[in-house]
């Protein structure tokens, strides 16, 4: 089926106010939603964009047309997919790797709130600092108490070394 305003050209969508077949021309994406130029026009009149560098004639190939699918699909952030991974890593680098993940989650998370296009991903920069900071408060506590044993160990040790070297 080709397209309802470039009959030379084979549609890629349908407009979801009008029902009319469109190309990629023709195509204004809203909130996931597709229209035409003149829907998007009566719907939207201050946010019109216009790319004077588009050809006007379309060669549709498979390689068009994964590429029309994966642009209207949100990406996600990779910050965040670091800071889940990292959380998780955090298991085997201790410390080492829970503060990396809790600040590549913010980082993150504020990059995903101030994206456009938005992103993808949120989830993970926040399952990322929660798990790190679970990891960290926990690995602290080990080595703390680990510190307190070995300083108990070696400050009694000391103690009994001095009370042998003044008999």
């Amino acid at each position: 089926m080709n397209c309802f305003f470039h009959e030379d050209i084979i549609a890629c969508d349908q407009c979801s106010a009008c029902g009319k077949k469109i190309c990629h021309l023709c195509r204004e994406e809203v909130d996931s939603k597709v229209f035409c130029k003149e829907c998007f026009e009566k719907k939207f009149p201050l946010i019109q964009e216009k790319d004077d560098n588009v050809p006007e004639k379309n060669i549709e190939s498979s390689q068009t047309k994964q590429q029309n699918q994966f642009s209207s699909q949100k990406k996600y952030n990779d910050l965040a997919i670091v800071s889940f991974s990292l959380s998780v890593a955090s298991i085997f680098f201790h410390v080492i790797g829970a503060i990396p993940a809790i600040v590549t989650g913010v980082i993150a998370r504020n990059q995903i709130k101030k994206s456009d296009p938005p992103q993808k991903g949120d989830e993970f920069a926040l399952a990322g600092i929660i798990i790190g900071s679970i990891f960290l408060a926990m690995w602290s506590t080990v080595i703390c108490i680990y510190v307190s044993m070995y300083g108990s160990f070696v400050l009694t040790m000391c103690t009994a070394f001095l009370a042998g070297v003044g008999d």
